[in-house]
C-alpha cells in the first residue's frame, strides 16, 4: 500500500474544522519536508508518530461526537469537554508511543522511500534503508 503524505494531509485537512488542527497539519507537512530534505530519519520517525497520535485523537473525537449514550445521562459542560479533549490527546500520544495502529510505521516507510534515503553502508539493497519504528 502506497501512502503519499500530501494526499493524507490534505484529506484530513478537509475533515478537520478547527484552525488549531489545520495549523497542526501544516506543521506536520513542514516538518516532514524538512526532515526528508535533511535525510533525518529520527525526525521522520518523530513526525510520523506525532501524526499517528493526531490521527488517533481525531478518531476519539469522532467517536465522542457520535456517542449518544454519553450525552443522554450527563449534560456536557465546558469543563467536561476540555477534560475529554485533554484525555483523548494524552491517550492518543500514549498509543502512538507504544505499538500504535501501524500508521506511523507506514508513513515512515513511505517517507524514507519518497526521499530516497539509503544508508551509506548498504546502498545496493532495495529495502536496506527502511527501519521500523519499534
Amino acid at each position: 500500500m502506497k501512502i503519499q503524505s500530501d494526499n493524507i494531509l490534505s484529506s484530513i485537512s478537509n475533515m478537520t474544522s478547527s484552525e488549531y488542527d489545520k495549523n497542526k497539519l501544516e506543521g506536520f507537512q513542514t516538518a516532514l519536508n524538512k526532515a526528508g530534505k535533511d535525510k533525518d530519519k529520527e525526525a521522520i520517525k518523530k513526525v510520523a508518530q506525532e501524526f499517528e497520535a493526531f490521527f488517533i485523537k481525531n478518531i476519539f473525537k469522532s467517536m465522542r461526537q457520535t456517542s449518544k449514550l454519553s450525552e443522554s445521562f450527563i449534560d456536557k459542560s465546558f469543563d467536561r469537554e476540555i477534560y475529554e479533549q485533554m484525555m483523548d490527546e494524552k491517550m492518543s500520544e500514549s498509543i502512538s508511543q507504544g505499538r500504535g495502529i501501524g500508521l506511523a510505521d507506514k508513513l515512515y516507510e513511505q517517507m524514507i522511500r519518497q526521499y530516497s534515503y539509503r544508508d551509506k553502508d548498504d546502498s545496493n539493497s532495495e529495502d536496506s534503508h527502511i527501519d521500523t519504528l519499534k
